[in-house]
């Protein structure tokens, strides 16, 4: 019997091939304690990012800014896509990238990718109104603050995309704000069984085209107002 693939399994499957050959390929970036920054570290002449209000605790960064203004920490450099697997500061400590603070990557509007394997929270507006953001690879990401996505039209997590069950897979979040999802590319089936739903988390959806939800079966759900309106 044949078997034809869905265009999102297809794009999620190309993805996946493309990120094991291009593995290596992401830049590393350089910690400053002093001046409280992580940068890019290009090698080609190109113009680096540079994130500020980067705080460590221990080997654990956070980029948590105190300005009311924190979009202005960042200076976007010419990369479309971000890695975080590789941090150290100018001894050759290794660090890892834990907290991505309010309004950080807000409106990066060349943004694509971004990678943080130990990412473990994504703060209220961090990547909104990113237009061209299509995938966060954060695989062990719990907490995500108020609409920290809202706005990012490219964005489906292809990384997220589970093939067997035929559902993008956001089952490790297990906080969230809400109008977090609004106006994404999520679409079709969502798996969202890592915590319950509720009243606070209204519009979480708004304006996809998700069609199915499996929620986790223990709890009561409380879906709020415009959950997927």
């Amino acid at each position: 019997m044949k078997t034809l693939l869905s265009a999102k399994t297809l794009i999620a499957a190309i993805a996946a091939f493309v990120s094991v050959l291009t593995v290596q390929a992401g830049n590393a970036w350089l910690y400053d304690n002093s001046a409280k920054t992580l940068t890019e570290q290009v090698t080609d002449g190109s113009m680096p990012w540079v994130i500020g209000g980067v705080s460590a605790s221990g080997t654990e960064l956070s980029a948590t800014a105190t300005s009311s203004n924190f979009a202005t920490l960042t200076t976007t450099g010419d990369s479309t896509e971000l890695d975080f697997t590789t941090i150290t500061n100018a001894s050759g400590t290794a660090f890892t990238l834990v907290r991505l603070g309010a309004h950080i990557l807000k409106q990066r509007s060349t943004l694509t990718k971004v990678t943080a394997p130990e990412l473990g929270e994504a703060s209220n507006y961090a990547f909104m109104a990113c237009t061209a953001l299509v995938d966060v690879v954060a695989p062990k990401l719990p907490k995500v603050g108020v609409q920290t996505f809202n706005g990012c039209t490219s964005l489906f997590f292809p990384s997220r995309w589970d093939v067997e069950r035929q559902c993008t897979d956001l089952d490790s979040i297990t906080t969230i704000g809400k109008e977090n999802f609004r106006g994404t590319a999520l679409s079709g089936r969502i798996s969202f069984k890592g915590c319950t739903m509720a009243s606070t988390a209204s519009g979480l959806f708004q304006n996809c085209t998700i069609t199915e939800i499996e929620l986790k079966p223990e709890g009561e759900h409380d879906f709020g107002a415009y959950m997927c309106a």
